[in-house]
């Protein structure tokens, strides 16, 4: 649908909960217009007037994006057809703080192609990276996701906690829950539950780091009324997750056949 005028093959990939997180602001994320159709509908009614660029009869609206941690702010510039309000381009800005626009990307929309959300496939639009694709999380604002500490809970503590972890019942496979543990991280918080040699995990805003680094899904599968994603992990294993009310839940195992098992069966604790 569009493409940065400066596309360059990426090197690296970078996952953040937030847009905070990066110093462009979004501009730089999987898919930008998407993001241009989620700042149009958070925007609300707009004013703006008719004019003439090269002969086409267009609007012209501005649409906040992020303010930074330093008063900066990103605003998406989109460039509208008057007849259809089809967008035709789309540029990001950087506003300082002294009032001062730099424009740093700019999308072409060359043309649109309606597709029902029911005739795609699940996975379709998932980004697949390339094995080996060096990975960087970031939190707000702009600091690298890294373990802050690990604290031993007992069952009880687990299902106070707030939102309530899942799990695979009190055995999976032969093995009992055991090591439940809650994790800090930069950004975040997560909880582990191991069952032997397989690991549960339920999470919200951060992705935990032993998790990042399988991105590449090599399957999507219709699961509970969503979706569920499998990712080669380094060891060999896979790892399965599914959303779930307020985050993730993630289960990393050896056996291909058990990710798929638990995640039919994992349930709140």
């Amino acid at each position: 649908m569009g493409r940065p005028r400066s596309a360059r093959p990426a090197a690296a990939a970078v996952v953040a909960a937030s847009c905070a997180a990066l110093a462009s602001g979004c501009a730089e994320s999987v898919d930008p217009v998407a993001f241009y159709r989620q700042a149009l509908l958070a925007a609300g009614p707009l004013r703006t007037h008719a004019r003439t660029e090269r002969g086409r009869r267009v609007y012209r609206v501005s649409l906040p994006v992020e303010r930074l941690a330093d008063s900066t702010r990103i605003v998406q510039v989109a460039t509208l057809d008057a007849a259809t309000f089809r967008p035709l381009r789309i540029e990001w800005r950087q506003l300082g703080a002294d009032g001062r626009a730099r424009t740093f990307a700019t999308i072409a929309v060359r043309s649109v192609l309606p597709i029902d959300r029911a005739d795609l496939s699940p996975g379709t639009l998932d980004l697949e990276l390339p094995p080996g694709t060096p990975t960087t999380q970031l939190a707000a604002p702009g600091q690298p996701v890294r373990l802050l500490g690990v604290r031993r809970v007992t069952l009880a503590e687990a299902r106070a906690l707030e939102p309530r972890p899942w799990w695979l019942g009190p055995r999976f496979r032969g093995s009992r829950a055991n090591a439940i543990a809650v994790l800090r991280y930069t950004g975040g918080t997560a909880v582990r539950i191991r069952y032997g040699r397989i690991t549960v995990w339920t999470y919200g805003r951060v992705v935990p780091p032993p998790l990042l680094g399988a991105r590449v899904p090599e399957k999507t599968i219709p699961l509970g009324g969503g979706v569920a994603r499998f990712y080669a992990a380094h060891n060999g294993g896979l790892i399965g997750e599914r959303t779930i009310p307020g985050g993730t839940v993630a289960v990393s195992t050896p056996e291909n056949d058990a990710a798929f098992t638990a995640l039919t069966v994992v349930r709140p604790l």
